[in-house]
């Protein structure tokens, strides 16, 4: 028999890329969750659409002993949708400097059709020993990317 042709089913196909970059240079010393600076903003074509992030976010941690812990976060608008805390380093001897890129790949189901805003944020583990984190430090690059996915 003949073959029969067949329309090709409309999920998983890449609706819309939304690149977004900064070199801006943000430094926190808090606790706090602080904007790096990185942000795009994508309005979805359809509300059943998914949202894939793939996040490069470069920094330089620097704490005044052997070890240092920082977090990271992505928002959605005002939601925090992925968190990372407590990643870090022990090197075993005095003052220590990391400089890194942190990678996160994230898909969202925003279940809209409105405008939405993905973010990072950054902090230190606690405040003593001087830590610091320079996010985008010597106007290096970090980026995001948003690709909206048909469902």
């Amino acid at each position: 028999t003949a073959p029969e042709w067949k329309t090709i089913a409309a999920g998983g196909k890449v609706l819309q890329v939304v690149p977004g970059t900064t070199t801006t240079a943000t430094t926190v010393a808090t606790t706090t969750y602080t904007d790096t600076t990185l942000t795009a903003t994508i309005t979805p074509s359809l509300s059943t659409s998914k949202i894939l992030a793939l996040v490069n976010l470069y920094f330089e941690g620097q704490r005044s002993i052997s070890n240092f812990y920082y977090k990271a976060r992505l928002m959605h608008a005002s939601t925090e949708i992925a968190a990372y805390d407590g990643i870090g380093v022990n090197t075993g001897g005095g003052l220590t400097i990391i400089s890194d890129i942190f990678n996160l790949t994230y898909l969202d189901s925003p279940s809209t059709t409105s405008a939405t805003t993905y973010k990072l944020q950054g902090a230190v583990q606690d405040t003593a020993n001087s830590s610091t984190m320079t996010f985008q430090k010597y106007n290096y690059v970090s980026s995001i990317l948003l690709l909206e996915i048909g469902a």
